[in-house]
């Protein structure tokens, strides 16, 4: 099954270097003065921004361009959907490879949907109870962008298999 799913793997691994860059990234240059992490602990400072907002945005940026990229990964990610495809379905693999497609496209908007909501209480709870509230609200959707990252590679690798069979 992982052989199948080869493509989202190593975009799954490219998208957390990414988080991880990014994340540091920001923690080691916002100005607590300026910025926030989080609404929940905004200064009476009108000027001040939640900084987790702007971070949420640049993960799933970050995620579609990195599913976007066409690589080796790619190509075998589709050969090999294509010859499971045409295994399991002989008289009639497009529509398979459709159902395909619309299943991890689905999945892959259900993730952007994930890293959009707020942070879910629970872990916004964890995170207060270990004492960093605000690096949780940051760490949500840079989790959900790495599946946004994995099921957009395996969409892109799906599309290119539903293009190599006939209409």
């Amino acid at each position: 099954m992982r052989a199948l799913f080869h493509a989202g793997v190593v975009a799954a691994k490219v998208q957390a270097v990414l988080v991880i860059g990014i994340s540091v990234a920001v923690v080691m240059s916002i100005d607590p003065a300026r910025f926030t992490l989080t609404t929940a602990d905004a200064v009476p400072d009108a000027s001040a921004l939640p900084i987790s907002v702007h971070v949420a945005w640049v993960d799933i940026l970050a995620a579609i361009c990195v599913s976007m990229v066409h690589g080796r990964h790619i190509e075998l990610t589709a050969s090999r959907l294509l010859l499971g495809i045409r295994r399991i379905s002989p008289r009639n693999p497009s529509r398979l490879a459709t159902a395909l497609l619309a299943q991890l496209s689905f999945a892959a908007l259900g993730f952007v949907i994930l890293a959009m909501n707020g942070t879910p209480v629970l872990i916004l709870d964890l995170g207060h109870e270990l004492g960093f509230p605000g690096y949780v609200t940051m760490l949500w959707p840079s989790i959900a962008s790495i599946g946004i990252a994995a099921f957009g590679a395996n969409t892109h690798a799906a599309v290119l298999a539903r293009s190599r069979l006939p209409d």
